[in-house]
């Protein structure tokens, strides 16, 4: 019982600790295709074809609600209170 006691701590330790990856999309490798989609960044939201871009993408306007999971293989378009695609990024 003692034993168990003493290795408790230190597995719940463990259970607490980040995952050895990073979570900054910028290090991630483009597992969903942010990089060929530069282009829209400077474009209004209303020009995008949204039957081109991959399933899940979310355009995400300002107040929009979305979930906080991050998922790479996720595209993310940002628009801002003006309409203009402001970035793209997985997650």
């Amino acid at each position: 019982m003692k034993r168990l006691l003493a290795v408790l701590p230190v597995v719940l330790l463990a259970a607490c600790q980040s995952p050895s990856g990073s979570q900054d999309p910028e290090k991630q490798a483009d597992t969903c295709g942010y990089s060929t989609r530069q282009t829209l960044v400077g474009l209004p939201a209303a020009e995008i074809n949204e039957s081109s871009l991959p399933p899940g993408t979310r355009i995400l306007h300002p107040n929009t609600a979305a979930t906080m999971d991050y998922r790479l293989e996720r595209l993310n378009i940002r628009v801002n209170a003006d309409g203009i695609v402001e970035s793209v990024s997985c997650g």
